[in-house]
């Protein structure tokens, strides 16, 4: 007797959504079908030329020098939610947290809603924290969000390691 599958952690139970980046669209499948894509729905015109989280997060990351802040990042998530994080020139400022202590960088960032939200979202701003190049690579440490009914939501990293490296 075959014990039954188990369930892995990283992959929702019921539903698999696929995005498919392109120069000029993102393609996405949802298992099962039948899901709502957002509403309002992203057009083609506000998928062209977007990144996913996790590519946003990398353009923080490897920026070796200069301020990493001061740029504008469309970003698709989800299949659904369609957002820019504008963000303003950086200030410097000296970051203590368990995952690193030293010089970084607070950057200022206008999250405006597009598109694929079901409910009205109205701009925000958050605040990235990012430690100044560590072995050739940044990492952002603590994200600042404000929330509705909550008050500002903490995103704060332990431990970040840098090609092999530790940071403190």
């Amino acid at each position: 007797m075959r014990a039954p599958p188990r369930r892995r952690p990283d992959r929702p139970q019921g539903r698999l959504v696929r995005a498919a980046f392109t120069d000029t669209d993102v393609v996405t499948t949802a298992v099962p079908g039948g899901m709502s894509m957002g509403d309002p729905q992203a057009t083609p015109a506000q998928r062209r030329g977007v990144i996913d989280q996790i590519t946003a997060i990398a353009t923080l990351v490897t920026i070796p020098s200069g301020d990493p802040c001061g740029r504008t990042l469309h970003v698709y998530m989800d299949g659904r939610a369609r957002f820019d994080f504008i963000m303003a020139a950086g200030a410097p400022i000296t970051i203590n947290s368990p995952a690193y202590r030293g010089p970084g960088v607070r950057c200022s960032v206008q999250f405006r809603p597009i598109a694929g939200f079901g409910d009205p979202q109205q701009p925000a701003t958050l605040s990235f924290l990012i430690s100044q190049p560590v072995n050739g690579m940044r990492a952002p440490i603590i994200i600042e969000m404000p929330t509705d009914g909550f008050g500002v939501v903490r995103l704060e990293a332990r431990r970040v390691t840098v090609n092999g490296t530790r940071l403190r």
